[in-house]
């Protein structure tokens, strides 16, 4: 394999042990290619879709509770009348209606607002992944100049410099060169 002539490891100042990290890690099955291989990307968002279930929950027990209400409200029970005032389908209707609706509705306010901060934590998060992944492209672009020596068991970028052991590979792809 032909070098480039500024492929000089900056510790031992010689390139006849010198080779191209990306090379190493696509020909050979060895150790070395595993600890020399380029940083893992950034990992995509999950998805929390616990606030739209607690809603669609919500709704559903609420048409159960109007469903409840209309039902009896329109039949013949056996419910007494409150102070023969009231007729004792619409009081069958509002015992049985009305807790499922409270339910309902109080499932769908909760999952209206767990949706919201859902979405703002997911604004966020998306924000610090785009951060991440401009870092990650900059680190692969570096890690494909890399190069190793093989006598001082380091890496390194030609021309930087500067050098790292295989072990702290990652922080130095990750470092910023000014």
């Amino acid at each position: 394999m032909k070098l480039e002539s500024y492929a000089v490891c900056p510790m031992c100042k010689m390139n006849d042990k010198v080779a191209k990290v990306a090379v190493i890690h696509e020909a050979e099955a060895s150790e070395l290619a595993q600890r020399l291989k380029p940083p893992d990307p950034p990992l995509p968002l999950t998805r929390d879709n616990s606030a739209v279930l607690i809603l669609v929950t919500g709704i559903g027990i609420l048409i159960l509770g109007i469903c409840l209400f209309v039902g009896f409200s329109t039949g013949e029970t056996a419910a007494p009348a409150v102070a023969n005032k009231i007729p004792p389908a619409i009081v069958s209707a509002l015992k049985f209606g009305s807790v499922p609706s409270v339910f309902g509705i109080g499932f769908i306010v909760l999952g209206y607002f767990l949706r919201k901060k859902s979405q703002e934590r997911i604004r966020i998060e998306q924000a610090e992944l785009t951060i991440e992944c401009q870092r990650w492209q900059k680190a692969r672009s570096r890690w494909e100049k890399l190069y190793y020596c093989e006598r001082d068991d380091i890496v390194f970028v030609p021309g930087e410099m500067t050098s790292a052991s295989v072990a702290n590979m990652n922080t130095y792809l990750y470092q910023e060169i000014g």
